[in-house]
């Protein structure tokens, strides 16, 4: 069963840069593997978290690359710079390296976000900065409603 995250949630992280995975989201992490997580730096300011189910998922769509490519080198490089895998306390808590949150600017408080396969983590002023540039919503909502996974518009 594919994961499926949503809502928004304020967390905060202890002093030793731990979050507690929201108590709403849990119900949406696959069961096999509920504890591992793959931590990266997500296209945004943010930090996106996979569990290990669905970043195994993703991983088969890259075996189609071309490693001839260097366009294709330089996206993998990219995309794999700084990922990592961490595992969840029996409370729920994984440790954010302190590299990402001083990077991202993460403070005491957070906001989490469901984002369907993936759950995303920001600094909260960040996000209301990056949300107050963003196209508006319905004409957004229009345009990715007419593209395919492939990026072609139907």
């Amino acid at each position: 069963m594919a994961a499926r995250f949503k809502g928004e949630y304020v967390c905060k992280l202890d002093s030793k840069g731990r979050l507690m995975f929201p108590a709403r989201l849990k119900g949406s992490l696959p069961e096999a593997n509920t504890m591992n997580l793959i931590l990266k730096k997500g296209f945004e300011p943010c930090l996106t978290i996979y569990p290990q189910a669905e970043w195994d998922a993703m991983m088969d769509r890259f075996e189609d690359l071309d490693e001839f490519s260097p366009k294709a080198r330089k996206f993998e490089r990219s995309f794999f710079r700084g990922a990592e895998e961490v595992e969840m306390d029996r409370n729920f808590r994984f440790l954010i390296p302190k590299k990402l949150i001083d990077e991202l600017g993460f403070k005491k408080e957070v906001r989490v976000l469901g984002v369907n396969n993936r759950v995303e983590i920001w600094d909260a002023d960040t996000l209301d900065q990056y949300v107050a540039q963003e196209e508006e919503f319905s004409e957004l909502a229009s345009d990715m409603m007419k593209i395919d996974k492939n990026g072609q518009k139907t």
